[in-house]
């Protein structure tokens, strides 16, 4: 019997158990795993594990970026339309 309650054709989803805790730290210990997240901070929760974050410096100072890791989505610029990047300013008038 399998301890998964959801899969797709890449993933299988089931509860946290105590022997995934080594895992989960090699994981987000890794720098190249987080390097992504350094000056950045969670703006809104989207729901299901989904995030905005806002980027605070760098080249993109001001601009979102949505983390969907936890439904394998990975970290993408949020976006209007086919085009447009989203700002903090544009995300807050809208």
């Amino acid at each position: 019997m399998s301890d998964y309650f959801l899969t797709t054709a890449r993933l299988g989803f089931r509860c946290w158990a105590p022997g995934d805790l080594p895992l989960a730290r090699t994981l987000w210990g890794d720098p190249q795993v987080t390097k992504l997240m350094d000056y950045a901070a969670i703006l809104c929760h989207l729901g299901c594990a989904m995030q905005f974050w806002l980027v605070v410096a760098g080249g993109e100072r001001s601009h979102l970026w949505l983390d969907d890791r936890a439904s394998d989505g990975g970290i993408s610029p949020v976006k209007q339309g086919e085009a447009r990047r989203v700002t903090f300013g544009a995300w807050y008038q809208a």
